[in-house]
């Protein structure tokens, strides 16, 4: 019973904070998820390398980049290679269709596509933004 009413109070919690996905929401990110989808199967990595944490101009040879650590010792998520195992696992992820039960929003036009499917050997995160009206990709991380 106390479990219960947990869990109760958690849910209450955030849909006052409106972070579960609103289908309003869910249909205007819709274009996006056709954008990178699309840029996926034509396997256009670049697209994706400067969206990624972590990447700046010249990651794929920076000494730190490649030994997996920032100057801080903090593992990046850019590393060499990085948006070719993203366009990889976007494909396998099923964004194209699944991607309404993967979104989360919050009310201040923030959200993001959650993708921590280890089924489908998947674990990134793509931070939306939303501007005049049109969703936009904030930054894209890996989460393992």
């Amino acid at each position: 019973m106390k479990t219960r009413l947990i869990v109760i109070g958690i849910v209450a919690a955030l849909t006052i904070v409106g972070v579960f996905a609103q289908p309003h929401e869910t249909n205007q990110v819709a274009g996006l998820v056709k954008e990178i989808v699309g840029k996926a199967k034509a396997g256009d990595a670049a697209y994706f390398a400067p969206k990624i944490e972590g990447y700046s101009k010249g990651a794929e040879t920076n000494v730190a980049a490649i030994a997996g650590r920032d100057s801080k010792g903090r593992r990046p998520s850019y590393r060499p290679g990085a948006e070719k195992d993203l366009v990889a696992m976007i494909l396998r992820s099923g964004m194209e269709t699944n991607f309404p039960g993967r979104c989360l929003f919050t009310t201040n036009g923030t959200g993001r596509l959650d993708y921590h499917f280890l089924e489908q050997q998947c674990h990134f995160q793509i931070d939306v933004v939303k501007t005049n009206e049109t969703w936009t990709i904030n930054r894209i991380w890996f989460c393992r």
